[in-house]
């Protein structure tokens, strides 16, 4: 932990290594009290760190693969497209549903609550930040028969329009449909 006393008005600034997530997590929250800082980097990391799990810990085991790298890839889609991020317009472009909205908001104030910070319903989105984790976002989707299917983050209405899941009751097993016009 290196502590640098740079700003009399902001407080210090705290840069932290986690390589033991126990000690850290005691060292950053209950020594030193810490709050991370109230600027467009921590909301814009905030906010896409909580779509990642919502994503992984709602969609991907209530709807499937699909449906989870679907939700990511409009979520990266519309903090590229928007310079300003407001919650509701958030939700009324990434979610088709009424009751995904309801999940989202659910899993939001438990996420808020785990990871004892209040997320602002707008805030400026900062660009790096997104570039960043677009690299990091993983988009496949991987089969226990040993396939895997790699959609494309910067074309989320492919996966929704081009590949659909299914059951077939003959060999008792799930199934996608992938539709195109030419192998590239």
């Amino acid at each position: 932990c290196l502590i640098l006393n740079q700003t009399d008005t902001e407080g210090p600034i705290i840069l932290s290594i986690d390589n033991n997530s126990y000690d850290a997590q005691y060292w950053i929250n209950q020594f030193l009290n810490i709050k991370y800082a109230d600027d467009a980097n921590s909301h814009t990391q905030q906010y896409i760190e909580l779509c990642k799990e919502f994503s992984t810990e709602i969609l991907k085991t209530s709807y499937g693969a699909q449906k989870q790298n679907t939700f990511l890839a409009k979520t990266i889609d519309f903090f590229k497209e928007n310079e300003v991020v407001n919650i509701e317009r958030f939700k009324d472009d990434v979610f088709d549903e009424d009751k995904h909205k309801s999940l989202f908001d659910d899993y939001k104030k438990t996420f808020e609550g785990d990871q004892n910070i209040v997320m602002r319903n707008q805030f400026d989105v900062a660009e790096a930040v997104v570039n960043k984790e677009k690299k990091k976002i993983k988009t496949d989707i991987k089969l226990d028969t040993n396939i895997q299917i790699k959609l494309d983050i910067d074309a989320p209405e492919a996966s929704s329009e081009y590949l659909e899941r299914g059951y077939d009751n003959e060999k008792k097993m799930y199934y996608y449909k992938v539709f195109f016009n030419v192998e590239a």
